[in-house]
C-alpha cells in the first residue's frame, strides 16, 4: 500500500472542540491507515510544542494578504500530495500556493455565511466530506462542478472508555442537566443558561444543572449565577475525569444557533444520556428526534424545554432505561474505527480519479477585502446571520 503524505489545515490546534479533538485523532491513527499526516493551523502561535503541528501565529487582526504572505515564508515544509482542509478554512486565498496534488474537505458545521463559503470552493476541491446528510446536500447545491460521489458522508468517531454511568431513577432527586463544549456565547449560546435556569425554577423542577467546559464567558458565567448551589461549573476536564463527569448526567442540553454534529452529543449518547437539542437545521436534530419527538425544540422555546424535563422525572425507570437504551444505539455507528476507514478509503480514492482541480492555479487576483481583518469580517458574518434570522445576540458575542 503507497502511503500518502496529507496536511491537515484548520484554524487551532490546541483549543478546546470537537474539530481540535478530532485533529489530534488523526495525528495518533492517520500512519496506521497509510496516510503520513501533520497539521497546519492558521492560528496557533509558532510557538506549539508539536513535532507535526505548524502554527502560523495569525491573529484576528491579520487579513488575508499577510496570511499568504505569512504562509509562503512556512510553505517549504509543508508540501504534501493532499491538502485536507477542515471547514473549507483557508482554501480560496492559499490554494494557489499549497501545491497539493489533490484537496479535499472535511464540513464539520453549518455557519453564518456558508452560502457564500461554498461558492467560493468552486473548482478548488477535489472531494469533500460531510459529518451529516444536510452538509452534504449543502455542499452538492453549493458546488455544483462537484460530482456526487465525490461528496461524502462520514460518521464522526468517538472513544468512551470502559465506564458504567450512573443508573439511577429520576423521581424523588435532582434531575442532572449538562451543557458540554466551549463556553462562548457565539453559536453555543451560553448566554441563555440563565434564562434557561429561570424557567426550570419557574415550573418548580428539581434540579441540578452541571457545565463542562472552559471559554471566554466563564466568569461572566459564574458572576450570573453568584454561587447557585444548583448550578456547578466544572471548567475544562480531559481524559477520565472528563469523562466520569460527563456519566453523572441524566440529560445533556444543547442551545446552540447553529452545529454540525456535535461530538459532545455522540458521547452523550454513547452513555445513554438523553439529549435536548434546538431545532436548527443541523445533524444533531435527527438524532434528538429518534429518541423522542419532544425532545427536539425551537430554538429559544424554554418553556418546552422545562416541560420536558418535568415530565421525564415522572418517567418509570422502565421508561427511563429504554430511552437510555436508545440513546446508545445511536451512538455505536460512531464507535470502532469507522470514521477512519470510511476517511482513509475516501481520500484513497480522490488520490486514485482525476483532478477535479487545476493542475496550476492562477495567482490570487487583487481583492480589496483581501486587507480587511479576518476579526472584522467575522462580525460582518455573525451580524447578518442574526440579523436574518431575527435573534437576540449580546453585542459582546461579537467584540
Amino acid at each position: 500500500m503507497n502511503r500518502i503524505g496529507l496536511t491537515h489545515f484548520f484554524t487551532f490546534f490546541s483549543k478546546l472542540g470537537g474539530v481540535e479533538t478530532l485533529l489530534k485523532s488523526h495525528l495518533a491513527n492517520d500512519g496506521q491507515w497509510g496516510i503520513d499526516s501533520q497539521v497546519f493551523a492558521f492560528f496557533e502561535p509558532k510557538t506549539v510544542a508539536h513535532p507535526r503541528v505548524t502554527g502560523l501565529g495569525l491573529t484576528w487582526r491579520d487579513c488575508v494578504r499577510s496570511a499568504r504572505w505569512k504562509y509562503q515564508r512556512r510553505i517549504s515544509s509543508l508540501k504534501a500530495s493532499v491538502a485536507f482542509y477542515h471547514n473549507f478554512w483557508g482554501i480560496p486565498f492559499i490554494a494557489d500556493l499549497d501545491g497539493a496534488a489533490r484537496r479535499v474537505a472535511l464540513l464539520h458545521s453549518d455557519w453564518p455565511g456558508m452560502e457564500d463559503t461554498l461558492r467560493a470552493q468552486r473548482g478548488l476541491v477535489d472531494g469533500v466530506l460531510c459529518v451529516n446528510e444536510v452538509l452534504r446536500s449543502q455542499v452538492l447545491e453549493g458546488i455544483p462542478g462537484l460530482a456526487p460521489e465525490r461528496v461524502a458522508v462520514v460518521p464522526l468517531p468517538i472513544a468512551p472508555p470502559n465506564i458504567t454511568p450512573k443508573r439511577r431513577s429520576w423521581r424523588d432527586q435532582p434531575i442532572v442537566c449538562g451543557f458540554s463544549g466551549r463556553v462562548v456565547k457565539e453559536q453555543k449560546r451560553i448566554d441563555l443558561l440563565p434564562q434557561l435556569c429561570r424557567k426550570l425554577d419557574d415550573v418548580g423542577l428539581d434540579y441540578v444543572f452541571e457545565v463542562l467546559g472552559s471559554g471566554p464567558e466563564q466568569s461572566w458565567l459564574e458572576q450570573q449565577f453568584n454561587n447557585n448551589p444548583k448550578v456547578r461549573i466544572h471548567g475544562r476536564k480531559a481524559g477520565d475525569e472528563y469523562w466520569r463527569t460527563l456519566a453523572g448526567w441524566d440529560v445533556i442540553v444543547f442551545m446552540s444557533d447553529y452545529e454540525g454534529l456535535p461530538i459532545s452529543l455522540l458521547e452523550a449518547l454513547s452513555l445513554g444520556i438523553v439529549p435536548i437539542y434546538p431545532r436548527i437545521r443541523s445533524g444533531g436534530d435527527a438524532y434528538a428526534q429518534k429518541i423522542k419527538e419532544d425532545f427536539l425544540y425551537e430554538p429559544g422555546d424554554f418553556e418546552r424545554v422545562a416541560r420536558v424535563l418535568s415530565e421525564l422525572t415522572k418517567t418509570s425507570d422502565e421508561e427511563i432505561g429504554a430511552l437510555r437504551a436508545a440513546c446508545q444505539r445511536l451512538a455505536e455507528p460512531h464507535l470502532g474505527d469507522s470514521y477512519i476507514r470510511c476517511y482513509a478509503e475516501f481520500v484513497r480514492q480522490i488520490v486514485a480519479w482525476p483532478r477535479n482541480s487545476p493542475i496550476d492555479l492562477p495567482s490570487r487576483p487583487f481583492y480589496w477585502s483581501d486587507f480587511c481583518p479576518f476579526g472584522l469580517m467575522r462580525r460582518i458574518y455573525y451580524r447578518g446571520f442574526y440579523k436574518r434570522n431575527d435573534r437576540g445576540l449580546n453585542k459582546a458575542v461579537l467584540r
